[in-house]
């Protein structure tokens, strides 16, 4: 009877001790990003996730990484260039509609 308890204790602390290796193989951050995050290197073997886009600056022996309001002010230029932009071929286009319609009358 004691041989049995033994046997199945044993058991048990390889089926729970096999399960946490499973488990802890299975949890990479990877799988559960949200939309636009990624995972960045900073170090070798030292892995952040950050904004994609985001930039890290290496001062010295730091690693700064942008602060939220510098990563959304350098989007927020960016959209708006990308805006006046479009902004301009969209006249041009509207220019080039208005001198087809002209050369076709």
């Amino acid at each position: 009877m004691r041989k049995t308890a033994f046997l199945t204790a044993g058991c048990w602390v390889i089926c729970v001790l096999f399960s946490g290796l499973l488990y802890a193989g299975n949890n990479d951050p990877g799988n559960n990003l949200p939309d636009g995050m990624e995972i960045r290197e900073v170090e070798p073997g030292y892995k952040l996730v950050l904004p994609k886009g985001a930039t890290i600056q290496k001062k010295g022996d730091l690693r700064v990484i942008e602060g939220p309001g510098e990563y959304a002010a350098r989007k927020f230029t960016e959209y708006d260039q990308q805006l006046a932009q479009l902004q301009e071929q969209i006249e041009e286009l509207k220019k080039e509609i208005a001198q087809i319609k002209n050369t076709g009358k």
